[in-house]
Order: C-alpha cells, then sequence, then structure tokens
C-alpha cells in the first residue's frame, strides 16, 4: 500500500536501519499480526482485564485531567490535532509515571509482570474519531491492545493493519507490529478504551540484547528526555507536579 507516512524523529530513523537485521532474527517471523497464543502472558493479562477496566472507569469517574496524545507527544500531531485521541501514560520508553501509576495500583502491578513491557497507557478514541494511515517508528516493539470499554456497535469501530480489519472484544488482546501502514476509528456513539502497550519484539539471544540496548540509548538520548519534559509540563500547567 501506499500511504502518506508522518514524518519520524531522526532517533528513529536511525533505528529503522536495523529493521530488516530484526525481522530476520524474529522467531515468530514478521507478520502484521500476531497470535495472541504466541504469547505465554497473554492469558493472565486478559483474566484480569476487569481490575483494569474498574481503575480506568474510576479515572474518568474522579475527573482527572487525561491530555490529548498529540499535546504529550507532538510527533502524533500528523495525524491527531484534537481532544478525541485522549491517552492516561503509565510507562513510556521502558520509564514509570510514578504518580500515573500510583492513581491505578493494580493496573500498574499488572503491567509491571509483562515481559519486556516498556510503554502503557489508557488509549481512549471518542465517538467519531478517525486515525488516518501511519505507521509505527521502530521495528524492535510489538503493540498490544487490551480491550476495556467497546461501543455496542462494535463493527463501527475498528483496527486495520495492512490488509486485515480487527473489531475490539473487551477484555481480549490484540497484538501487531505498528511498522506495518494501520488506521484506526470509532465511528460508533460511545467512547472506545484500550490498555495500550509496548513490549519487545521476541528475537534470539543475541539480537535481544542488541535490542535492548538501542532502546536504553533512545530512552537517554535528546529526543527521549524532550518527550518526558513535554509530558511532565502538560501536567504542570494543570497544577500537577510529576517526580519522573
Amino acid at each position: 500500500m501506499n500511504h502518506p507516512q508522518a514524518p519520524i524523529p531522526l532517533a528513529f530513523r536511525l533505528l529503522q536501519r536495523f529493521e530488516r537485521y530484526l525481522a530476520r532474527h524474529s522467531p515468530l517471523g514478521d507478520p502484521a499480526v500476531y497470535d495472541c497464543a504466541d504469547f505465554a502472558w497473554v492469558p493472565a493479562l486478559e483474566a484480569r482485564w476487569h481490575e483494569i477496566a474498574a481503575e480506568y472507569h474510576q479515572l474518568l469517574a474522579s475527573a482527572e485531567p487525561i491530555p490529548p496524545f498529540h499535546e504529550i507527544s507532538p510527533e502524533q500531531r500528523p495525524i491527531t490535532s484534537d481532544a478525541l485521541w485522549r491517552t492516561f501514560v503509565f510507562h513510556a520508553y521502558g520509564k514509570a509515571a510514578e504518580r500515573n501509576c500510583a492513581l491505578c495500583p493494580r493496573t500498574a502491578q499488572i503491567i509491571g509482570q509483562i515481559p519486556g513491557m516498556q510503554t502503557a497507557m489508557f488509549s481512549i478514541l471518542e465517538p467519531g474519531k478517525q486515525l488516518p494511515w501511519h505507521r509505527g517508528p521502530y521495528k524492535g516493539l510489538l503493540r498490544v491492545h487490551l480491550a476495556l470499554e467497546v461501543p455496542n456497535d462494535a463493527e463501527q469501530c475498528w483496527l486495520e493493519v495492512d490488509r486485515f480489519r480487527m473489531h475490539w472484544q473487551e477484555g481480549r488482546a490484540l497484538i501487531f507490529d505498528d511498522t506495518f501502514m494501520h488506521r484506526a476509528a470509532n465511528l460508533a456513539a460511545t467512547r472506545r478504551c484500550v490498555l495500550f502497550l509496548d513490549v519487545l519484539r521476541p528475537l534470539d539471544r543475541r539480537t535481544a540484547r542488541i535490542n535492548r540496548a538501542l532502546i536504553a540509548l533512545l530512552r537517554r538520548s535528546p529526543f527521549g528526555a524532550r518527550a518526558w519534559n513535554t509530558f511532565r509540563g502538560w501536567y504542570r500547567k494543570q497544577g500537577i507536579q510529576f517526580d519522573a
């Protein structure tokens, strides 16, 4: 497919030079969408989805400010510029947002048990929100969605990865490679929320060490520092201070 792509930060463009190498050293191959049965930790995650969903709903009921994604991650601006895609971040690039984790302790404990978890957040698509075709920045990670709230008209709420269109089901996970072109939409009348995770891609032992080292470098890079400063800055404007 030939679709326009959002600009990718320099740090990630450098990492993309390793994409073919990573694909060759992936024991599960290089599919766009993965079989959840290949990930031993998925059943335990799905079994506790009600606990995670309960904390998500408590968060909404408490009127906790939940930022539009593009306001804490400017790299998202080519695909979203309104308040209809909001995210509540627990971890990013392997670093914890301790204050947010403390607000949802069961969720924090559950995601902390997922092998290779690097990013975790609640990702909310409000009614009418559509995300255009785009691709993720780095093949060393896989994207996981655990559905927490899905509209009754689930057919109007979908994720399309490469040529595969999928519909979220509450309590069920989806795993895909977000470096394949993908898009999403919630055309229903109520919101959709998923627990959005990035986990380390399964790789052979040597390549896994390289992958971890590259992600650690990204976390300590000027891009990583700038990302956290932007995140903290948004909350500071709401009168909330972060230690992270």
